[in-house]
């Protein structure tokens, strides 16, 4: 009867120990925003009164008209910096550099501020990796729907291993 309670005490505090290392080595969600993400695609998801999905890529003159109200319009490149600093570029070259960032909630939605305004726009995180971001945005479009933006990350390695 010791024995097995013993046994009970030892599996859990190796149990303890585990999970306290999974928790002190993992990798934050701020970690995985962390540095320069390009824009892969831009979609618009509508559904239909039938409960249908219909998914279609926008064009650039739709992409223009959608985000011209967003702070993140003609995006390229998003740069999440370590001191809550966005920085954000579009082919043009131009850029937005008075942008912060956060993360709310549980790390499922990124608010951007303008810090010239005071504006805000929240998008919701749909799929985060090392490699892959998905964010959502509800737009007060007279069509339901929601604009789907996904960026994958800029590896900035330029050194080969020889």
């Amino acid at each position: 009867m010791k024995t097995k309670v013993i046994l009970i005490y030892i599996s859990l505090f190796i149990a303890a120990i585990v999970a306290l290392t999974i928790v002190i080595n993992g990798r934050r969600t701020e970690d995985n925003i962390l540095g320069s993400w390009h824009k892969e695609s831009l979609e618009f998801e509508r559904v239909n009164y039938e409960d249908h999905q219909i998914k279609s890529y926008i064009s650039q003159i739709q992409d223009k008209e959608i985000g011209h109200e967003l702070m993140i319009d003609n995006v390229d490149n998003l740069v999440f910096e370590k001191d809550s600093q966005l920085k954000i570029k579009n082919n043009e070259k131009q850029q937005k550099d008075k942008l912060s960032w956060k993360l709310k909630g549980r790390g499922n939605i990124i608010e951007i501020k303008d810090l010239t305004t005071n504006n805000k726009e929240s998008y919701q995180v749909q799929e985060l990796s090392k490699d892959k971001l998905v964010v959502y945005i509800n737009l007060d479009l007279q069509v339901r729907g929601i604009v789907k933006i996904t960026f994958t990350k800029n590896n900035t390695t330029y050194a080969k291993k020889i």
